[in-house]
C-alpha cells in the first residue's frame, strides 16, 4: 500500500479502524487489494472516507475546549466572579483562572486545591506573574531583537 500517517481504533462502536495514508493513491490501493480479505481473522470492509479529518478534529477539539471551560467555570465561580479562563495548549493539562478579586483566588486555592475537578486531582495555586507587565516586557525584548537582527520589513 504505502506509508501510513495515522491509525485510529474506534472504541464505540468497536471493530472499526481508520487508517490515513501519506498519499491518496495508497488509500485507493488499500481499497482495491484489502477489501474483502481477512484481517485479524475477520473479513475486512475497506472503503474510502470523504470526511476531512483535520477539520473534524479541529471542530471536536473546539467543542471539547468549550465544555471544559464551562466545567471549570462552574467549579471556580463558586469562589467568586471570574474574569477569564485560559487553557494552555503546551503543555496540555494546565488552565489559568483569573478572578475579578484576588480574595476569590485565595479562596480557590484554600478550598479547591487537591480536589477532583473534571475527574482529575487539581493542583490549585496562586500565580505570582503579572501577565500584563510580563507581556509588555517580552514585547519590548522582541522588538529590540528584531531591530538588532538583519530582518528587513517588507511592504
Amino acid at each position: 500500500m504505502g506509508p501510513i500517517n495515522n491509525i485510529w481504533l474506534a472504541k464505540r462502536p468497536p471493530g472499526f479502524a481508520f487508517v490515513t495514508f501519506k498519499r491518496t493513491v495508497h488509500a485507493y490501493d488499500a481499497v482495491k487489494y484489502l477489501n474483502g480479505t481477512k484481517i485479524c481473522n475477520l473479513e475486512a470492509k475497506v472503503e474510502m472516507c470523504e470526511v476531512d479529518f483535520k477539520e473534524d478534529l479541529k471542530r471536536r477539539t473546539e467543542e471539547n475546549k468549550k465544555k471544559l471551560i464551562n466545567q471549570l467555570h462552574d467549579v471556580f465561580s463558586v469562589m467568586g466572579p471570574i474574569k477569564n479562563i485560559w487553557l494552555a495548549k503546551r503543555p496540555p493539562g494546565f488552565a489559568f483562572v483569573t478572578f475579578k478579586k484576588t480574595v476569590h483566588a485565595y479562596d480557590a486555592v484554600k478550598y479547591l486545591n487537591g480536589t477532583k475537578i473534571c475527574n482529575l486531582e487539581a493542583k490549585v495555586e496562586m500565580c505570582e506573574v503579572d501577565f500584563k507587565e510580563d507581556l509588555k516586557r517580552r514585547t519590548e525584548e522582541n522588538r529590540k531583537k528584531l531591530i538588532n537582527s538583519n530582518v528587513q520589513k517588507t511592504n
